[in-house]
């Protein structure tokens, strides 16, 4: 827990990151650690995707996840008065996440269209081709969202057992900056 007060600007910024990322993955899974971090503020075992959203919009906070090869994060900004919600809310999206069934056909469709996209920039093509004959066989040499083929072999359960394998304290970084 890293802790940086500072009451020049009365809220909050909460950042809880989790040591894993896409290079944590199984080869045929690749893709599976960005696609559970789009999806865990889509469903919690205490609150829908609407109940989060609906949360820290009526604070006037922002709550935000995201991942890449190295980790995972969820973060929220709230007010001062709003740091008890804030976060309840990032340790909800990270403890019980239920990435609903749903949720995970649109990410997978979501994602499976960006693919081909990305190809339209020669900056991406370009990096996806040095990272294949730079890092060979290691996680590195694949792009963080996957391959289509890798996209469409993820389930529920894929995203569950990543969650159950990776998400926990002792793999956790929790900082908080702010007026608290």
């Amino acid at each position: 827990v890293l802790l940086v007060e500072n009451p020049a600007i009365p809220a909050l910024a909460i950042n809880a990151t989790l040591l894993t990322g896409a290079r944590h993955e199984p080869e045929e899974k690749a893709g599976l650690a960005i696609m559970a971090s789009n999806l865990l503020d889509e469903g919690t075992k205490t609150r829908s995707s609407f109940d989060i959203a609906e949360a820290i919009e009526a604070t006037g906070g922002h709550l935000e996840t995201d991942a890449s090869f190295e980790r995972t994060v969820a973060a929220a900004t709230v007010l001062k008065q709003d740091a008890d919600l804030g976060l309840d809310l990032v340790a909800d999206l990270l403890i019980n996440p239920t990435f609903p069934e749903d949720y995970v056909a649109k990410e997978k469709s979501r994602t499976l269209a960006e693919i081909p996209n990305a190809k339209d920039r020669p900056q991406v093509v370009a990096g996806w081709a040095f990272n294949e004959l730079v890092y060979g066989s290691h996680p590195l040499h694949r792009p963080s969202q996957g391959y289509p083929d890798t996209i469409e072999r993820i389930t529920r359960d894929d995203l569950l057992g990543f969650h159950d394998h990776f998400f926990a304290p002792n793999n956790a970084l929790l900082s908080i900056v702010g007026d608290f």
